[in-house]
């Protein structure tokens, strides 16, 4: 018959095969389980990680298409504001209903890409040059005059056209001001970094 000593040192040798083989097994099963959980996970956040690049790129894609041109159109509609009240000449009306034009559509476009105050800032902007225009008119027998041999004529603008144009002078200055300001923080923060 065995004895105790060898009963109880051959019952701690089993728990101990039974507790390594229990470890050796759950180790293996939960290791490679937490692997495949890891795995996955870091692949969804890679996809992510991925898709948000893609993101930024097409937004400063958008962006550094969208800005350029509104500050354009915002700086010729000013130029053209100076030019009717220098000249008088009531045939930059219609250029300057294009560019306005040309604003409304590039705000209505790009007005998600915009920031809300900016977006504001523009749209008081093309309010403004689009009271004026309605103020000036375009193409309307007022703002014409037909010559003996059929030509058009544009006619002069009046006194208080000139000075109404010159009292929203500066309010489009400080406007426009605000705008390129605005336009270039935008294009600014999302450059990349030179390395």
């Amino acid at each position: 018959m065995a004895s105790i000593s060898e009963l109880i040192l051959a019952n701690v040798v089993t728990i101990g095969a039974a507790v390594g083989a229990a470890t050796w097994f759950l180790k293996r099963y939960l290791g490679n389980r937490i692997d495949l959980i890891f795995t996955e996970r870091l692949k969804v956040l890679d996809f992510k990680v991925r898709n948000a690049e893609k993101y930024e790129e097409k937004m400063i894609e958008v962006i550094t298409e969208a800005l350029p041109n509104i500050q354009g159109v915002v700086y010729r509609s000013r130029n053209i504001l100076r030019d009717l009240i220098r000249t008088r000449d009531s045939g930059l009306v219609e250029v300057l209903i294009n560019n306005w034009d040309a604003l409304a559509d590039y705000l209505y476009k790009y007005q998600l890409f915009v920031p809300e105050e900016s977006f504001k800032r523009i749209h008081a902007y093309k309010t403004v040059v689009y009271q004026l225009t309605l103020m000036l008119g375009s193409g309307t027998p007022e703002s014409v005059e037909t010559v003996n041999d059929g030509t058009i004529d544009h006619r002069t603008l009046t006194d208080k056209e000139v000075q109404t144009l010159r009292d929203h002078l500066p309010e489009l200055n400080r406007l426009y001001e605000e705008i390129v300001k605005d336009l270039r923080n935008m294009i600014n923060s999302r450059r990349v970094p030179a390395t």
